[in-house]
């Protein structure tokens, strides 16, 4: 009866031994990576079933071969060998690097960890598959190149800040813009290219745009300054975007060089303010000719008028003679006043001034031109009124010399801007062809536009061969009191 207990435990230890065998080998096969024991010849004692499928291997060609039997050249290199004879009880290999091919998909990175297992004699491997891993840090360190090679090239002035405000990356046209060489640059304060004023403020800034990245101008609302090596300041604009590299993100800053924008700028406005001098004089000239001038010539021909009367013969038919020149006189005066500054403008508005100026071309040149107007106010300053009337002027002129067909100008208000439509139906032209029609005359397309951009207006023109053409323009309103009778004006008039 002894011996029959003494068996049964040792089948159920020995069952229970297979079972918790069992047990340990259904967690080790649901380790993502491949696993394998083996003894101190280097013999397989067992591999989990992500082993056996990255290597192609199967189960009973395994047990018992040594790793240079398994047919695997990676397993059974010499170094491998080497490194797990001299493995010490207790102690651990790591991050041994073996390739594997994979066949059509291309070779396979592991990174292989060792340990040999203290009183077992046995030693455990574990095999991490890198290969993703490493494509993707390749791919990223070829979009790094490609990046670098395009930030070099790039002739926009261009540094990388991390976010401690270092440098860490510029391109040569930084380089320029700044005045240090690249050796200079990278690793310095980005806070050193600024004027003193903003460098204590700015590392707030960076943290904030940090905090919430997106693309955008920096200091929109002003113009920046950036500081040279040599100490001089020059005008920049700057963008900024963010970017995300292996040691975290970093703030890429394109920097642009608005020197010359900035004089074109100067110079815009000098010729702007010139033109408004101009328009000014053109005002007082006018005023001068009409209250002055004028008046005498009309009192003269008053006078003689009053006189001639009472006299005959020769001396009537001279007197008829002057006071002939008198009346084509007054009527010269009347349209050089008119071309210098119509004082209706300044008098009654634009509207007027624009009915006026209709009628008289209509006149002139049998054009037919009607001018509507929606009748809301339209308060504008002197200098916005004197640039609109001669926008008109011009295009109408132009309408005369090229379409020589019947012409509409629509004046109404859209939000906070005059608009203005000045359309014919004569034979139209392609805007995208420099013409004598988009030169004009003295003033000129190109001239309007850019005196309406300094008043934050806009011209736009639509036209197409055998289509006529329409010219949309924007002028500003003044934001202060509605001024004169343009504020006023109602109804809708027509020439």
């Amino acid at each position: 009866m002894t011996s029959a207990r003494d068996v049964d435990a040792e089948m159920r230890a020995a069952e229970t031994l297979a079972a918790e065998r069992k047990y340990a080998q259904d967690i080790v096969d649901t380790v993502r990576d491949g696993l394998m024991v083996l003894d101190r010849g280097l013999r397989v004692q067992t591999a989990n079933r992500a082993f056996q499928r990255a290597f192609d291997l199967a189960p009973q060609n395994l047990a018992g071969q040594r790793l240079d039997e398994l047919g695997q050249p990676e397993l059974g290199s010499r170094t491998l060998r080497k490194l797990l004879e001299e493995l010490r009880e207790g102690a651990t290999a790591e991050g041994f690097r073996i390739e594997h091919e994979d066949g059509a998909e291309g070779p396979r990175a592991y990174l292989l960890n060792a340990r040999h297992i203290e009183g077992a004699g046995l030693i455990l491997l574990a095999f991490e598959d890198v290969t993703e891993a490493e494509r993707a840090k390749a791919d990223a360190h070829r979009a790094d190149l490609r990046f670098r090679d395009v930030l070099t090239q790039a002739k926009e002035a261009i540094l990388m800040v991390d976010p401690a405000g270092k440098v860490v990356l510029v391109n040569k046209a930084a380089e320029s813009l700044f005045g240090y060489e690249t050796e200079e640059l990278v690793g310095l304060s980005v806070e050193l290219l600024m004027p003193e004023g903003f460098r204590e403020l700015h590392p707030k800034h960076r943290t904030d745009y940090l905090a919430t990245p997106s693309p955008r101008p920096m200091g929109s609302d002003r113009i920046l300054v950036g500081r040279r090596k040599d100490g001089t300041e020059v005008p920049i604009e700057v963008v900024l975007s963010t970017m995300t590299r292996e040691n975290g993100p970093v703030v890429i800053a394109f920097v642009t060089d608005i020197t010359l924008r900035t004089r074109q700028d100067t110079l815009q406005r000098i010729v702007f303010d010139a033109a408004l001098t101009e328009e000014r004089e053109r005002r007082r000239m006018a005023i001068e000719l009409h209250d002055r001038i004028g008046q005498g010539v009309a009192l003269a021909e008053i006078k003689l008028t009053s006189v001639r009367k009472d006299l005959g013969g020769e001396s009537r038919a001279a007197v008829d003679g002057a006071i002939e020149i008198l009346d084509q006189a007054i009527l010269d005066m009347r349209t050089l006043v008119f071309q210098l500054s119509p004082p209706i403008l300044y008098d009654l508005g634009l509207k007027q001034a624009v009915t006026s100026l209709a009628a008289d071309l209509e006149k002139r040149h049998g054009v037919k031109i009607d001018v509507t107007d929606d009748g809301a106010p339209k308060p504008l300053d002197d200098a916005a009124k004197a640039i609109a009337f001669r926008t008109v002027r011009e295009l109408l002129m132009n309408v005369l010399k090229h379409a020589g067909a019947p012409a509409t100008v629509s004046l109404r208000r859209t939000g906070d801007d005059l608009a203005i439509d000045v359309e014919d139906s004569g034979v139209g032209f392609d805007p995208g062809v420099p013409t004598d029609r988009t030169k004009g005359s003295g003033f000129g397309l190109d001239s309007v536009r850019e005196q309406l951009s300094n008043l934050g207006g806009t011209l736009r023109v639509e036209s197409a061969p055998g289509k006529g053409t329409h010219v949309s323009v924007t002028v500003p309103l003044h934001a202060g009191e509605e001024q004169g009778s343009d504020a006023a004006a109602t109804g809708t008039g027509t020439t």
